[in-house]
């Protein structure tokens, strides 16, 4: 079994994919939590392993890395990848964002794809039809965006999604402050899509990360080309262990 560490902002995913590349378990905790990853540990199943961070651990899940064994190939900007990193500065490149192009390479191996990952912050990232990832944009997450308003200003409450698709205009300070939070996303990755299939002909769009979901079920009528993959960036994860190995 090949295990991936998937080490965010907020949160910690561990998942396993076999000889064949299927994700056979997937762990998630706090982002300095050991216990995921030595209950999975504990099962002997592992032969492999690679660790993506967006940021330095702390303990105890930095001691229980240190004494891994096998000893997690570490993604960096010197990692062998199965595409070209066209990024201006690669040593600054989050490697959540590289391994989610290579996951979106494997689904599509002749098209451009654009990924958006929609976690604490969205990312935008663009990988052409020729295998080279030409970048992409940073913008706020939801949560972000609704907790930016409450903290920012004196009286708008801290209000949180419900589930239920907003009106467009809102009659209430909540449902503003929904609609706004809402819509805005809507409308910003409508416009990414909108520009950049101009350039890049049938482009497909990935859609991965914590709210993707609740997007992907309000975009994907209008937008046949549109994916869903909640396991982008570990399937990703792997492909690049895999390459790794065979070089």
């Amino acid at each position: 079994m090949n295990l991936i560490i998937d080490i965010g902002n907020s949160t910690a995913k561990y998942s396993t994919f076999d000889a064949e590349g299927n994700c056979v378990t997937q762990l998630e905790g706090g982002r300095d939590d050991a216990q995921p990853l030595q209950q999975l540990l504990g099962t002997g199943d592992i032969t492999r392993a690679i660790l993506s961070s967006v940021s330095e651990t702390a303990e105890p899940l930095t001691s229980l890395l240190k004494t891994m064994n096998p000893t997690p190939l570490r993604l960096s900007e010197s990692t062998p990848l199965p595409v070209k990193n066209g990024y201006g500065s690669p040593h600054t490149l989050g490697p959540d964002r590289i391994a989610a192009v290579v996951g979106a390479r494997q689904h599509f191996p002749e098209s451009h794809v654009l990924v958006i990952d929609m976690g604490t912050c969205i990312t935008y990232d663009l990988l052409t039809a020729d295998g080279i990832y030409r970048g992409g944009n940073i913008a706020p997450g939801m949560k972000m965006r609704f907790s930016a308003m409450h903290e920012h200003t004196a009286r708008l409450p801290r209000v949180e999604y419900n589930g239920k698709w907003p009106g467009l205009m809102g009659c209430s300070t909540h449902e503003a402050l929904t609609g706004g939070v809402m819509w805005g996303i809507r409308a910003e990755i409508e416009l990414y899509l909108q520009f950049l299939d101009k350039r890049w002909i049938e482009m497909r769009t990935i859609l991965t990360g914590g709210d993707s979901h609740i997007f992907y079920t309000e975009l994907k009528k209008d937008y046949p080309r549109m994916t869903l993959d909640e396991q982008l960036v570990a399937r990703g994860l792997n492909c690049i262990l895999e390459y790794n190995d065979k070089i």
